[in-house]
């Protein structure tokens, strides 16, 4: 009996040792964490399939189907996190829109306006308002009238060798096509006509008091005539005139213009006697004197528009004769011997050689 105690008591420090562990394995279970709690529940639970059939879960899918849950929960607060944000912004970025949106409608209307803005709904999604930029304003593109007449006026400078003569009357009219908003080509009309007194001493020489052509006078010619006889000058052009605009697009079009024209000249004596008069066989009262000749011009001048139809120019000209007299005529029955004729004759053709200087304006109507 007492062998068997000492036997016994020999194991005693073995058990104490045990009875330790089991105790502390006692109390650490006693203070797990709530979450493995959960986690011992979720293993430990059984489950059922769906088709009827228990199924018995392994430690591995519980745990799984644990962290999926986790994984679940996580997401949806970074989603709703991200949407916040998101609504913030939005919102932020409305209210920049809309003050620019109420700053243009104030400047297009002096008048304040009232933007009613309504309440808004319970977690609204609101969307940004796009504000369509103000349409463009179309430039009206002024085009060219196709069709221009252009009446006009003036005064005519001839100067020559001998003598410098200025027109009474001249007028003239164009019809002009717009080949484009630079250049148009036009046909030009024009008429000047013109006075000459020479007073008791000719440019040429040519007069009763000289000795020379005095036999050719006598004594009735100052008596049937006067003094002088005053000659009478027409001249009538026309031809083709270009003209090449500088702008195009403003109010004042400045241009250069070049033209020929073919002229048509003729001069008689303006009598107010008509009563023939006649000396030595020389017969007077019946003088004349026409030729044609080619002539180019040179114009600068301005068009100024009003309105779509209606403007007026101002233009200066020089014109010069490159062919001499043709087609020359002399009316009188004397021929030569009469020295009125020759003197026609003399300043027709000094006029052809002349240099004409006009100052015009004139008016112009589109179509």
């Amino acid at each position: 009996m007492r062998t068997t105690f000492l036997k016994k008591k020999k194991y005693l420090p073995y058990i104490f040792s045990l009875l330790v562990v089991v105790n502390s394995f006692a109390v650490f279970a006693q203070d797990e964490d709530p979450l493995l709690d959960d986690t011992e529940s979720v293993l430990n639970s059984e489950q059922i399939d769906v088709d009827g059939t228990f199924r018995k879960k392994t430690a591995a899918d519980r745990i799984e189907e644990m962290r999926k849950k986790l994984e679940q929960q996580n997401e949806e607060m970074v989603d709703k996190k991200i949407e916040n944000i998101r609504m913030q912004e939005e919102q932020k970025l409305t209210k920049k829109l809309q003050k620019a949106f109420d700053g243009q409608m104030q400047a297009l209307d002096e008048q304040p306006v009232e933007v009613q803005q309504a309440a808004p709904a319970p977690a609204p999604v609101v969307a940004p308002v796009v504000i369509a930029p103000p349409p463009a304003v179309e430039e009206k593109k002024e085009e060219p009238n196709l069709i221009k007449i252009i009446p006009s006026f003036g005064v005519t400078s001839i100067s020559s060798d001998v003598v410098d003569y200025e027109t009474k009357l001249n007028l003239g009219i164009s019809l002009d096509t717009m080949l484009n908003k630079y250049f148009a080509l036009g046909i030009k009309f024009n008429y000047s006509s013109m006075g000459l007194t020479e007073g008791n001493q000719s440019p040429f020489g040519i007069n009763y008091n000289n000795p020379t052509y005095f036999p050719y006078y006598g004594y009735g010619y100052a008596q049937h005539y006067g003094d002088v006889r005053e000659i009478k000058y027409k001249q009538l052009a026309f031809g083709l005139n270009g003209r090449m605009f500088l702008s195009a697009n403003s109010k004042i079009k400045p241009y250069l213009g070049l033209g020929l024209l073919y002229n048509r000249v003729s001069l008689n004596y303006n009598d107010k006697n008509n009563n023939p008069y006649s000396y030595n066989s020389i017969y007077y009262g019946d003088e004349g004197y026409s030729s044609s000749y080619v002539s180019a011009l040179l114009a600068v001048g301005s068009e100024i528009s009003f309105n779509e139809m209606l403007g007026m120019i101002l233009e200066v000209s020089y014109a010069k004769g490159l062919s001499s007299g043709f087609n020359a005529k002399s009316d009188a029955q004397s021929g030569y011997k009469n020295p009125d004729q020759v003197k026609l004759e003399k300043y027709g053709q000094d006029i052809e050689e002349a240099d004409f200087i006009t100052l015009g304006a004139g008016f112009v109507i589109g179509f």
